[in-house]
């Protein structure tokens, strides 16, 4: 089941796998209803994969996170609680991506973190240790480039591989609120990310990272956004 936000490649991915051709768009509800197709491993191994809406959060109420969260939660009834998750994930924009990442693997799910757009992200001189993500998050990590189909025979050969480990989600421990998990999480990404991807121009990118980490927190986000209309 592929899960993750908006604008990641995620359906560009799903269309690599399967041969399908679902419509790819650019911004947060082109795909808000739940797409299958069956497709084979290298081993000739027959899966049904799923694509949930892009979501930037398994919290909230609108039409892509109420659908996302039903599927994943098991409280679907026409779908299956997922086997396995693969997290479709921008490379370029790591810190913002991860916050979903770590609710999808706090649901105890095996799941496999695949990150796209790496591309983007070298271009950007972003140089991204994949084993040490791995190990802080407790669950395969992955490099893919959907539209060309680069490495996706290496996914395919972890997909086969239905038995990858769920995370213990350790960056939780302790956390009684929702806003302590949310901090929690925000702590534990934002110390991943400075030492799980490497920014030789580190001047220009922590002024992005700061203007994302002001103009998307789910407070401070709607101030700009009510003060600039």
């Amino acid at each position: 089941m592929l899960a993750g936000h908006p604008n990641t490649g995620k359906t560009t991915l799903y269309n690599a796998l399967t041969g399908s051709h679902e419509r790819v768009g650019n911004y947060a509800g082109v795909t808000v209803d739940i797409k299958r197709c069956c497709f084979f491993t290298t081993h000739g191994q027959k899966k049904w994969l799923v694509d949930l809406p892009g979501c930037y959060s398994l919290d909230g109420d609108s039409p892509d996170q109420l659908i996302a969260s039903r599927v994943l939660l098991g409280n679907d009834a026409e779908i299956q609680r997922p086997e396995l998750v693969v997290n479709v994930v921008d490379a370029s924009a790591l810190e913002r991506h991860l916050m979903l990442s770590l609710q999808l693997l706090e649901l105890g799910l095996p799941t496999i973190v695949v990150l796209n757009l790496v591309d983007l992200a070298e271009s950007q001189g972003i140089r991204i240790d994949l084993e040490l993500l791995s190990t802080a998050l407790g669950v395969p990590v992955l490099a893919v480039q959907a539209n060309t189909g680069k490495d996706l025979t290496l996914l395919k050969q972890q997909l086969r591989m239905t038995q990858s480990t769920a995370s213990a989600a350790t960056w939780l421990e302790g956390a009684q609120s929702d806003e302590q998990r949310y901090q929690q999480r925000l702590a534990f990404v934002q110390d991943l990310c400075l030492r799980a991807a490497r920014r030789p121009d580190s001047e220009s990118q922590q002024l992005t990272d700061r203007l994302d980490r002001l103009l998307l927190d789910p407070l401070w986000g709607w101030v700009v956004l009510v003060a600039v209309m």
